[in-house]
């Protein structure tokens, strides 16, 4: 069984007398006149900046909102945190939801963040060799050959969107013999280590890690964009658990609009929102500029409009089902609600 989906099946056991509880002391403690508490959580990746802005703006707190956010480093831990109660709100891939909505889970995707974010990244030979080839796909068994070698390749663990989109491009784009390829799940964090410590030869990665990475190492190349690997890939998206929702229903359409301000600023206005997306994902690892670079990139594509991932979520569920990491695909008109979205698009 798939390791996102035996987590989630440990915890959807216990989900539902902790989320009724969590919802409904919630609602008792909260004062009429108190901002509304929202618990967060996110994966660290630009794909998500509108988070970033919306808190660091300041424009949460205008709005009534007091945004509780906690930092993840993988779409399973998350979903733990999910369908145990304790988070309302959640921006990572797409990936991992239609996993938990596949489980029983309420969660329900209200907007877009990003699209065709995970990119890969390549050293050393296997980079040479897509420079002589002309693509990454045509470097495989050409770095086999000459090397006699698999192509290791750095992703996330089974059923994230970084592993899905992968395991798409090896099988459905490129139609790559997988006895020449091996893939090795890890973190984000290690993802990122493992290429420069020359352990793996490509590694599928997001911004700002990209960015990151070329300039900690230039020989570091992109050999695969998101359209490139996956076409029309889905990124990360906002979802929203369902219990939390009903019980703050306006709360959660103001950060829906709010959202839709925010990927209207990183689109026409990168640079000024990078002070507020640095924050959080930049101090302490890079300077703003290289965050600043991070969000014009072609890897950064931001979109809010949930419809334009629609298709294309719905061609990597059947696809995750098919290779197993999916028990079974999920109805659609379930898994997103765009009416907040068409609210806030309207205002």
């Amino acid at each position: 069984m798939p390791f996102l989906h035996t987590l989630i099946m440990r915890s959807v056991r216990r989900r539902a007398a902790l989320v009724g509880l969590t919802a409904t002391l919630a609602v008792a403690a909260l004062p009429a006149a108190a901002q509304v508490k929202l618990q967060v959580g996110y994966i660290p990746v630009l794909g998500v900046s509108q988070l970033f802005v919306v808190e660091g703006e300041g424009w949460a707190k205008e709005a009534g909102l007091d945004l509780q956010i906690t930092r993840f480093d993988s779409g399973p831990a998350m979903i733990q945190a999910l369908a145990s109660g304790k988070l309302d709100v959640l921006y990572a891939g797409v990936s991992p939801f239609i996993v938990a909505k596949a489980n029983g889970i309420g969660v329900t995707v209200l907007a877009a963040t990003a699209t065709e974010e995970i990119a890969l990244v390549g050293r050393g030979k296997f980079a040479e060799l897509v420079a002589k080839t002309g693509s990454a796909a045509a470097a495989v068994p050409a770095f086999f050959k000459e090397t006699g070698a698999k192509v290791k390749i750095s992703t996330q663990p089974a059923g994230s969107v970084p592993d899905t989109v992968t395991r798409y491009w090896v099988n459905e784009v490129g139609k790559l013999d997988q006895t020449q390829i091996e893939i090795l799940p890890m973190g984000i964090e290690k993802t990122q280590q493992a290429l420069l410590a020359k352990a793996v030869d490509v590694a599928a990665v997001r911004e700002p890690v990209i960015t990151i990475i070329r300039d900690l190492d230039p020989d570091v190349k992109v050999v695969g964009l998101g359209g490139e690997i996956f076409p029309g890939q889905p990124g990360s998206v906002l979802a929203v658990r369902d219990d939390a929702r009903k019980a703050n229903p306006a709360a959660i359409d103001a950060l829906v609009a709010l959202h839709v301000r925010a990927t209207k600023l990183l689109s026409s206005d990168p640079k000024k929102a990078a002070p507020a997306v640095h924050k959080f994902i930049g101090a302490g690892l890079t300077d703003q500029a290289t965050i600043e670079k991070a969000l014009a990139s072609p890897s950064s594509k931001f979109e809010a409009n949930p419809d334009a991932i629609r298709a294309s979520v719905d061609k990597m569920q059947t696809f995750q089902a098919k290779i197993g990491t999916l028990p079974q695909t999920v109805s659609l008109d379930t898994l997103f609600d765009v009416g907040p979205y068409k609210k806030a698009a309207a205002q």
